[in-house]
Formats: structure tokens, C-alpha cells, sequence
């Protein structure tokens, strides 16, 4: 399975978020609030297809990014810091620093499909309620 367009990985944090695109190698970042998530969505809108966009799921900081590029028809995969963290390690070891960020480089060697924002929603809610 071939995937046309760039690949994104995006380090979410509480204040800002680190943006890297795979194949230009570009880095920028924005801030995590309406205004950088609004920027965000145009910019990657604007710059072409997009293959799939990926970012580590960070105790909810992630949520507003992944409801807008959904709205936005962007392909977006959440997925699980630690296996990028293992493969991250993995991938140091083998063949040096990763291009951008270690989830840009995860999107590139494995198959993620985009992430359904409203079955995201519903098990955030699940985890909160069992909390």
C-alpha cells in the first residue's frame, strides 16, 4: 500500500506543538491553542496533499488538533507514545538521528490508518469515567 502525498508527525505539548514534515524535512512550530491550531489546519491545507498526519496521544492535548483536521478532511492517526518511543530507540540504534520528528518516522515504515475522531472522543470519555 502506497500512500501519495507528505507524511506529518507532531509532537503535541501543553503549550506548543512540533511540526515536521517527512519528505522536505521541514520543522516549525506553532502554539497549541485556537489560533496555531487554525494556522496549523490552513497551512497543511495549503501546502498539498497530505498522505497522513500522525501525533502521540498526550493526555488530551491532542483532542482539539485531531477534531479540527477531521473537520478539515485531513488524515490524522493518534497513536501510542510509547511505541514511537520504542521505535524511535530502535531506529537510533540501527541508523542514527531520525529526520524530523520520531513520529514523522514511524508514519513512513509502518501502516497507520487515520484515526476516527469520534471513536477517539468516546474512549477518552470511557478512560475519564473509569478514573
Amino acid at each position: 500500500m502506497t500512500m501519495a502525498g507528505s507524511f506529518i508527525g507532531i509532537d503535541v505539548g501543553k503549550r506548543q506543538f512540533d511540526i515536521a514534515e517527512r519528505a522536505s524535512g521541514a520543522q516549525w512550530t506553532t502554539a497549541n491553542d485556537g489560533a496555531g491550531i487554525a494556522g496549523l489546519v490552513e497551512r497543511l491545507r495549503a501546502a498539498g496533499p497530505v498522505a497522513l498526519i500522525v501525533l502521540e496521544a498526550t493526555g488530551g492535548y491532542e483532542m482539539p488538533l485531531v477534531a479540527a483536521l477531521t473537520v478539515a478532511q485531513l488524515p490524522v492517526v493518534v497513536v501510542n507514545p510509547r511505541q514511537v518511543r520504542d521505535f524511535a530507540r530502535a531506529v537510533w540504534e540501527q541508523s542514527g538521528p531520525l529526520e524530523g520528528t520520531p513520529g514523522a518516522a514511524y508514519l513512513a515504515r509502518r501502516h497507520c490508518a487515520p484515526t476516527d475522531a469520534r471513536a477517539a472522543a468516546r474512549s477518552r470519555a470511557r478512560r475519564s469515567a473509569d478514573s
